[in-house]
């Protein structure tokens, strides 16, 4: 379903696209939460601040209860580079988001691990109140199916960056040229995090 509404540009498609995109930036302005000042830290903490922001627990959980780790997983394997510039916002949107993840390490442990895939879901905030149950999908031999991790499929995606630089040349529209030269950046980011182990 989700490689479907990639690949067309109706008005169906973007109003998920809208709602996914907000979604997204709202999440990433919650996990820039406000770190501590130099003041109120004491040495002791010092090396818990270079390890970058930590989330309750239950973020993760409730993050892998969601559908978003599928949605995002769906986007991230579309190795069509005109859907990338298409869905440019979106994809930027996506990227940023698992830079934030990266930068706490109750999330880039969640990146790590492989994907469930969600069957049913009576929605998180039945689920944070204990009201519902998860269902995750089972193959024939009653056993979870999964999806690759997130940071395996970040780990693709420096293939991306060069077939995104090649458009440039095909690009006149100068907002365009500058969502490219964002994706390109927030692929290059994430490698960069890969190299110096953050990620």
């Amino acid at each position: 379903y989700l490689k479907l509404l990639i690949s067309k540009a109706d008005k169906q498609m973007r109003k998920f696209e809208d709602a996914l995109v907000r979604t997204l930036r709202i999440l990433c302005i919650w996990l820039q939460a406000p770190t501590r000042t130099a003041a109120s830290r004491s040495d002791d903490d010092d090396d818990d601040a270079e390890k970058g922001v930590e989330l309750h627990p239950s973020v993760a959980r409730l993050f892998a209860a969601s559908y978003l780790p599928e949605v995002i997983s769906a986007f991230l394997k579309n190795n069509n580079m005109r859907d990338w510039v298409a869905h440019g916002d979106t994809y930027i949107a996506i990227l940023d988001t698992l830079r934030r993840m990266s930068d706490s390490q109750s999330l880039s442990d969640f990146l790590a691990d492989p994907i469930l895939q969600v069957e049913r879901s009576p929605g998180l905030q039945k689920l944070v109140w204990d009201q519902g149950t998860l269902v995750y999908a089972l193959d024939e031999e009653h056993v979870n199916l999964e999806s690759e991790p997130l940071r395996d499929l970040v780990k693709q995606l420096e293939a991306y960056r060069r077939p995104l630089r090649l458009l440039l040349d095909k690009i006149q529209f100068e907002a365009t040229v500058e969502k490219v030269n964002n994706l390109c950046d927030g692929i290059s980011y994430l490698m960069l995090q890969q190299v110096v182990g953050c990620f």
